[in-house]
Parts: structure tokens; C-alpha cells; sequence
């Protein structure tokens, strides 16, 4: 919700809020040994979709490949 707020604040100004979901990651915490993405390929899919977002993104909730996840 916050992110919503955000977003309608300040997308007149030109500034994009949105909030994204990683996937499931492999990192150093537990459990996440299973995990199907390793930490550099959502990082690098997080990055791609960051540089393609224009205003009509904001306050979307994105998945690491930039897939639109219903609130």
C-alpha cells in the first residue's frame, strides 16, 4: 500500500515507485539451497527491468523479469 501511495504522490514529479519481488534466491540463509535462481541472475533481471520502466510502471508490483503481479 505504500508503495501505491507513493506512487500517486509522486508520479507528477516523474518519479517511478514500484516494488518487486526477486523470485526465490539462493543466498547464505537457510532453506534456500533449493532455490532455482542464483543471486547475479535476479540481480541482473532486476537491473534490466529497472532501466525499461517508464511513468506507466509506477506503482506496479513486478517480478524480476518484469512480469506484473496482481495486488
Amino acid at each position: 500500500m505504500i508503495i501505491r501511495m507513493l506512487s500517486n504522490e509522486l508520479k507528477e514529479h516523474g518519479i517511478i515507485a514500484i516494488s518487486f519481488r526477486p523470485g526465490w534466491v539462493k543466498t547464505t540463509m537457510l532453506y534456500t539451497e533449493n532455490a532455482p535462481l542464483e543471486t547475479i541472475e535476479s540481480i541482473n533481471g532486476m537491473i534490466k527491468v529497472i532501466e525499461s520502466l517508464d511513468i506507466s510502471a509506477t506503482g506496479k508490483f513486478l517480478d524480476w523479469k518484469g512480469n506484473e503481479i496482481p495486488w
